[in-house]
């Protein structure tokens, strides 16, 4: 599976190059959103990425959150926790 993201994050990188990191790091959790919702069985819908659009009750206590467009303000905040998720990455390598 690392393969596969590498393989996809030069891809980005590549189609990508005249942007700056931020947007290429925002278009490669874009392509791997698409490869998650493939590898689940479930379609790509543009409303996937148009979440500000939704008028579906939210039973959350970050309901604004959600009414958000889709931004690059959280790319990468998942290596905060890289630490605590390196035995969940183990096991699925297994």
């Amino acid at each position: 599976m690392d393969q596969e993201i590498a393989r996809l994050w030069r891809h980005a990188e590549t189609q990508l190059a005249q942007r700056n990191a931020e947007a290429a790091r925002a278009a490669f959790e874009a392509i791997v959103a698409r490869e998650l919702l493939d590898f689940c069985g479930l379609s790509w819908e543009p409303s996937c990425v148009a979440i500000e659009r939704n008028t579906s009750a939210v039973a959350t206590a970050s309901t604004v959150q959600v009414r958000e467009p889709i931004h690059q303000r959280s790319v990468g905040q998942w290596k905060r926790y890289e630490r605590e998720l390196e035995p969940l990455r183990r096991a699925l390598r297994e």
